[in-house]
């Protein structure tokens, strides 16, 4: 391995001139191509990068998907490869400064000089995302300045969002700089273009204010308040900013992914507005605890249970589905009498609001299009439950006819396939679709490209599933959650021990959400051990998390509740009757009430129903959101339905 090149001698086609700069990664020369005569900026890698095997392999990928991006604010990759085992990149050489050094020469930016060099950096983010990159460092030192253009480079050094590719991390090297790395990037989660529009809200508040969003003396300090501390607030460091300013850089830099804006011209629009005091659509935010590198897997051994379930009896079957059923309602049920004087406590105990009525005969006042049924219900199998869509496809789980139903989108082409007997949530991961089966205590995982399955064993009567990074949370009625691997298929380690008679479950950045029906409360696990407990309403049976809360479905009181995950405050929305399956996407809250046939679309921010509900006939239970639209399972139809969400 030859010690890096010094200026004056020939690297490859390229004789080295003068160094442009040093950082962690390498250094920059000014270089001219011999056989060419084209000056261009060489980045040379530092040696122990160019040692590690996966890292070429990754870095010699990317530059080739960087050098296929083709955009007016992107610096140009002309060249990548290796000399004399040392790794290189030749770019464009953009004249002019770094935005890090304009910064230190004018101390902060005017607001339309903010957002013109920032809109053209974000329009580049935004495009990547879509080509499937995810840049990763993000900073005022990758985006260079000619005049009013701005230019983002070290796109070579990118995250593809590929699941075939190898996560830089793996390397055990650091890709990012910590004064604008996301959490999900520090504790080693997976990544999308949300973790660059973190990065670059964390810039626009350096351009603002003349300071790093968390300016601390040592990167470990840096570190730590990336992942513990809230948002700095803008207005409090330039007076003259506006407080909605504050608003939008909180938003920005969220803890959670999902309760920030969802691409870099969302971020820079809000800004613009805010910065000339424009109203914008209300976006309520709420940065919950964040994720630590612990968190990123829960660990395999919990603490011991005080006392286990007691195993139920052999001739006992485990209880098939007993949440879903139509019951008839204004029946006298001693159970609802009880979990009557139950709400009352949790009223007193928890101060819990009615944001909204269940009556759906006059429609809030709301700045959106009416969500309305797209085509006819799709038939799949009998008493379908779970829904999800991945790699392009639709999947469903039918309870009664024991099979997965996978067709396209509008439901040509579908084939079922037996899966064992009462199948019923569904989770997806990149490459495949888990299909948890409460008669036989386990959880079978699908390869969507391959075919071939794996089936990991798991409590006693499981329902729900949730997928986060490389792991897969499965919740039982025994009152257990089991730890997934989500490359294996296998169960790591114990399973953790969070009591009760558990139901739908929620995971992100590390952190589960799980519902308990026998007492009425939801559980955050944080290190493999139930840290916090939370009183909804009656019978929780299902949970998401998105829009800046927690939401649960209650079905026992007909309401859903939203949990501010940091303070564990509750507010409750009357739904329809017999609420079951709830998810966030599309910027709503939705929700399906099987006792009245309808579908409820709910603002994050207030819990509030946003304009009328679907009618959906048989019995709507499963939900999900993905591709555009709301995607319905129905239980006694037999049928999945398309939803289009409506629009701002």
């Amino acid at each position: 391995m030859s010690p890096v090149p010094v200026t004056g001698q020939q690297f490859g086609a390229y004789r080295l001139d003068d160094i442009l700069g040093r950082g962690g990664m390498g250094v920059v020369y000014r270089a001219e191509h011999l056989h060419l005569s084209r000056t261009v900026a060489l980045k040379v890698l530092a040696p122990e990068l160019s040692r590690d095997a996966d890292f070429r392999g990754r870095f010699l990928r990317e530059s080739r998907m960087a050098a296929a991006l083709d955009h007016p604010s992107v610096v140009t990759v002309y060249d990548a490869g290796e000399v004399d085992g040392s790794l290189y990149l030749a770019m464009r050489l953009v004249p002019g400064e770094d935005l890090a050094a304009v910064l230190r020469r004018k101390g902060t930016l005017g607001f339309d000089e903010a957002l013109a060099l920032l809109g053209q950096v974000g329009d580049a983010l935004d495009a990547a995302h879509v080509a499937g990159l995810v840049h990763r460092d993000v900073k005022p030192g990758n985006i260079l300045v000619e005049g009013n253009r701005a230019f983002l480079t070290d796109f070579g050094l990118t995250k593809p969002t590929q699941a075939d590719m190898t996560a830089m991390t793996a390397t055990g090297v650091f890709l990012g700089t910590p004064d604008y790395a996301a959490p999900e990037q520090i504790s080693g989660s997976r990544l999308d273009g949300r973790a660059d529009v973190y990065a670059l809200g964390g810039v626009l508040h350096e351009c603002l204010t003349g300071s790093r969003p968390f300016p601390r003396n040592a990167q470990v300090a840096v570190l730590y308040a990336q992942l513990h501390e809230p948002p700095p607030r803008p207005s409090e460091l330039r007076p003259e900013l506006p407080p909605a300013l504050d608003g939008v850089i909180g938003c920005a830099l969220a803890k959670a992914p999902s309760q920030r804006y969802a691409t870099c011209a969302e971020l820079l629009g809000a800004a613009r507005s805010a910065l000339e005091e424009r109203p914008t659509a209300p976006r309520h935010v709420v940065v919950e605890a964040p994720p630590t590198a612990a968190t990123a897997a829960i660990p395999a051994t919990p603490p011991p249970a005080a006392a286990p379930p007691a195993a139920p009896p052999p001739a006992t079957p485990p209880p098939a589905a007993p949440d879903y059923r139509r019951v008839k309602r204004g029946r006298s049920r001693a159970p609802l009498i009880a979990g009557a004087i139950a709400a009352l406590f949790v009223v007193a105990a928890v101060a819990l609001f009615a944001l909204g009525g269940g009556d759906d005969s006059s429609e809030p006042p709301s700045s959106t299009r009416p969500a309305r049924v797209t085509g006819d219900p799709i038939p799949v199998g009998k008493r379908p439950f779970g829904v999800a869509v991945t790699g392009g496809r639709l999947w469903v789980a039918n309870n009664s006819s024991g099979t997965l139903s996978r067709m396209a989108l509008d439901g040509s082409g579908r084939k079922d396939g037996r899966v064992g007997k009462q199948p019923f949530g569904l989770a997806t991961t990149d490459d495949a679709v888990w299909v948890v089966r409460t008669a036989s205590d386990s959880v079978l995982r699908v390869d969507t490209q391959r075919g071939q399955s794996t089936t990991a064993g798991v409590g006693d009567a499981p329902f729900f599933a949730a997928a986060d990074g490389d792991s897969v949370y499965v919740s039982s009625d025994d009152g257990t959650v089991t730890v997934v691997d989500a490359a294996s298929g296998k169960a790591r380690g114990e399973p953790i021990q969070a009591g009760g008679s558990l139901r739908g479950i929620a995971a992100e950045n590390g952190t589960v959400w799980v519902a308990d029906r026998a007492n009425d409360v939801v559980k955050r696990i944080r290190d493999g051990k139930v840290d916090k407990t939370i009183p909804v309403g009656d019978n929780p049976v299902e949970v998401a998390i998105g829009g800046g809360a927690v939401w649960v479905a209650n079905k026992g009181s007909d309401s859903v509740s939203r949990v501010d995950p940091d303070t564990g405050e509750v507010a409750t929305t009357k739904v329809g009757g017999e609420p079951f399956g709830v998810a966030y996407g599309e910027g709503h809250v939705w929700v399906t009430s099987g006792a009245d046939d309808k579908v409820w679309r709910l603002d994050p921010g207030t819990g509030r129903r946003s304009g009328r509900v679907v009618k959906l006939p048989g019995q709507p239970t499963g939900v999900t959101v993905a591709d555009g639209s709301v995607w319905v399972t129905a239980n006694d139809a037999g049928t999945v339905t398309r939803i289009d969400p409506g629009s701002s």
